[in-house]
Formats: C-alpha cells, structure tokens, sequence
C-alpha cells in the first residue's frame, strides 16, 4: 500500500506540474492561433479518432501529448530565463536577499515521524512553485508560437503580462519553498519540532 501511495503521490505531482499548464498551451493554440480551416480540419480528425478509438486511448494520448509540451515549455525558460541569467537579475533586483537552494541536508534527516510534516509544509510549496514556474513556462512558449503563427503583437503582448505576472508568482513560492526547507533544516538539528504552520 505504501508503495502504491509513494508512485501516485509522483504521478499526482507530474500530472499538476507538467501536464495541467501544458492544457494552457493546447486551448491557446486551438482557439486563438490557428486558422478556422486548421481547426475545423482538427476538430473533424479528433472526432474521428475518438470514435475509432474510444475515450480512454484519447485521454491517455493527450496526457502524453501535454506530458511533452510540459518539458519542452520547461526546457524554453530553462535557456531563455535561466541559463541567460535573466533569472539571478530579476531575482537581486526585485528580492532583496532572494535563498540559495543549495542546502540538500536536511533531507536525509528528516525522520519518518517528520515525513508528514516536510510533506504537507514543504513538497506542498514546492509543487506550488514548479506548477507556476511552468505555467509561466506556457505563457512564454506561447509568445513564441504566436510570433511564427499570427504575428499579432497583441496578442503576445496578452501572453507577455501573464507571463510576468505567473513568473513573479513563481519566485514568490520559490523563495517560500526554500525558506521553509532552511527553517526545517535548522530545527532538526537544534532538535525541535520541524516546522510550524
């Protein structure tokens, strides 16, 4: 049972971080981007797939389908935001003394009567930040894709402001994450209870 629990907890956590904003991706282009002939010509493929194929064998193809957009998106701002060091700029400017998430100790001494806690009060704000950081992620693949598709900068500017406003909400929980990780840390080895709401 535990090890049933520890596989969906993950598949759970893909599913929230990679696959929920690929969705954002998806709508966008079917809705906003694609001409009316593309999309009637989609919209007549998928129905046609689905009645040849049934429901379960589309839903499980467009998991991977948004599995994939998940990652690529998260690979766009890894080169683009992080590896330019646009990411650290942003960071020192808008957050004063932003943490390092370099400390991997205090995972190791996390006890099992702990496991709840580090659980609810740390994965819960780590899976909050790599959702937003990815959603942030689509927005920016989005502009991207409107450039080559429709050329609107309207749109993209649409696109540009969601991308800002998530990514800012993304270093938030970010930072909330890290802190909270340090604050556990600190307290197991002074050998008090981890964390406190």
């Amino acid at each position: 049972m535990e090890y049933i629990f520890k596989h969906f907890k993950h598949l759970s956590r893909d599913l929230y971080i990679y696959i929920i904003p690929s969705i954002n991706v998806l709508l966008n282009c079917y809705l906003f981007l694609l001409e009316p002939k593309i999309q009637n010509i989609i919209q007549a493929q998928f129905i046609s797939f689905y009645q040849n194929t049934g429901s379960l064998i589309v839903i499980a193809l467009i998991i991977v389908v948004c599995f994939i957009i998940g990652h690529i998106s998260m690979a766009v701002s890894e080169i683009l935001i992080v590896r330019s060091r646009i990411d650290k700029c942003i960071k020192c400017i808008c957050f004063n003394e932003f943490p390092k998430n370099d400390n991997n100790e205090e995972v190791e001494l996390v006890t099992f009567e702990e496991r709840d806690k580090y659980d609810y009060f740390v994965e819960r704000d780590s899976a909050l930040y790599l959702f937003r950081w990815n959603l942030a992620s689509t927005f920016l693949l989005l502009i991207i894709i409107s450039f080559f598709l429709t050329k609107s900068f309207q749109l993209m500017g649409i696109y540009f402001v969601l991308f800002i406003a998530v990514y800012f909400l993304s270093l938030k929980s970010e930072k909330t994450f890290i802190n909270r990780r340090q604050q556990l840390y600190n307290n197991i080895k002074k050998g008090t209870s981890a964390l406190n709401d």
